[in-house]
C-alpha cells in the first residue's frame, strides 16, 4: 500500500524538479522517501521558510535597558514568530488531532528555530505538507547517539554535608562562594570537554570539529564525579564523562552572571576563555588539528581548565 501511494508524490517531486528556484514547493530530502518505502511512516524535522534572521536582527538594533529584558524580549518575539509562520501545518495538526485515524503520532514545535517535529508522519502526511508554501525543507530526523557514561554506584543513604568534590575544588570554586557569591538565581548552559588530575582523560573528546573550528572551547574536571542520578529523586552515582565536565563550567558561568548580570554571551565567552590555568595540566602527546598540547589554544585542552576566580576577575 505504501508502495502504490507514493508513486504521487514521486511525481510531485519530478514538477517541483523542472520548477524554478523561485518554486514554492518545499525541499523533500531522500531520506524520507527512503524511510517511508520501507517502514511506512518517518520521523520528520520540518524547517519554514521564514527563518528567524529578521527577528533576531531586530531584536539586535533594538536598545533594552537590561539583559533579562531582551531576552524576555527575544523569547516573545520569536514564540509569535513561530505561531504565525506556523498555521498552515497547525491548521492541519488540528484537523488531524480530531480524526479517528490520524496521520502522526506526536508533533513539537521548536520556535527557537522555527521548526516542527513531527513524529510517525505517514505518507498521506507528507503529501499534504508537500502542498504547502509556508514550508523550505522536510527531512528525516536525525539521532545522534551519546558517548556511554561511565557509573561508579554509591550509597544513597549518606547523612550530612558532604565535602566539595573534587572537581569544585580544583576550579576554586570555593573562594568565589567564599565572597558570598553563590550563583543563585541564574539559569545558564555550556558545552566542554573533562579532565582527570590535570591530565586529559582517555574518553574526553577532541577538536578539530568537522567545520575546522578548534574544540573543546576550554577543558574541565569530568572523571569520577558525584552527581545526581536519575533512577530517585535522592539517587547519587559517581560518574565520567563531559555530561560531568559540563556543570563545572556552567557554574562557573553562573557565578559571572550573578557578578556581573549585564554581560552578553560574547563578553561571557572572552571570559571563560581568558580565566583558565594551563601551567599544570599534563601533555597529552596528541597533535590534533596539528594543535600541539603545549600551546593554548588547542584542539586537546582548549585555552585550559576554568579557573572559578579568573574567570570573574578577566577583563571583558
Amino acid at each position: 500500500m505504501v508502495a502504490i501511494k507514493f508513486a504521487p508524490l514521486l511525481a510531485i517531486l519530478a514538477v517541483a524538479g523542472l520548477a524554478s528556484a523561485a518554486s514554492a514547493a518545499p525541499r523533500i530530502h531522500a531520506g524520507v522517501h527512503r524511510t517511508l518505502r520501507q517502514q511506512g511512516t518517518v520521523n520528520l524535522i520540518v524547517t519554514l521558510k521564514e527563518g528567524t534572521e529578521s527577528t533576531l536582527n531586530n531584536i539586535k538594533e533594538a536598545e533594552f535597558a537590561t539583559r533579562g529584558q531582551k531576552i524576555a524580549s527575544l523569547v516573545e518575539s520569536l514564540e509569535q514568530h513561530a505561531k504565525t509562520t506556523q498555521a498552515e501545518l497547525n491548521a492541519i495538526f488540528a484537523q488531524e488531532a480530531s480524526s479517528a485515524t490520524p496521520l502522526y503520532t506526536k508533533t513539537e514545535s521548536y520556535w527557537i528555530s522555527n521548526q516542527v517535529y513531527i513524529q510517525d508522519a505517514t505518507f498521506e502526511l507528507v503529501e499534504k505538507l508537500a502542498a504547502l508554501s509556508s514550508i523550505y525543507e522536510i527531512r528525516e530526523e536525525q539521532v545522534l547517539p551519546l558517548p556511554k557514561v561511565e557509573t561508579v554506584a554509591v550509597n544513597t543513604t549518606e547523612i550530612g554535608v558532604l565535602a566539595n568534590e573534587w572537581g569544585v575544588t580544583k576550579i576554586n570554586t570555593q573562594t568565589v562562594w567564599d565572597s558570598g557569591n553563590t550563583g543563585t538565581g541564574i539559569v545558564v548552559s555550556s558545552i566542554d570537554t573533562g579532565v582527570l588530575t590535570d591530565a586529559l582523560a582517555s574518553y574526553s573528546s577532541k577538536g578539530p570539529a568537522t567545520s575546522g573550528l578548534l574544540k573543546p572551547d576550554v577543558s574541565a574536571p569530568g572523571s569520577s564525579v558525584r552527581s545526581a542520578w536519575y533512577t530517585s529523586t535522592t539517587a547519587y552515582n559517581t560518574i565520567s564523562g563531559t555530561s560531568m565536565a559540563t556543570p563545572h563550567v556552567t557554574g562557573v558561568i553562573a557565578l559571572l552572571l550573578k557578578a556581573k548580570p549585564t554581560l552578553t554571551y560574547a563578553q561571557v565567552k572572552k571570559a571563560i576563555t581568558a580565566g583558565v590555568d594551563t601551567t599544570t595540566l599534563a601533555s597529552t602527546g596528541y597533535t590534533c588539528g596539528s594543535t600541539a598540547d603545549g600551546k593554548f589554544p588547542n584542539n586537546q585542552y582548549g585555552y585550559g581548565r576554568v579557573n572559578a576566580v579568573k574567570v570573574l576577575a578577566a577583563s571583558v
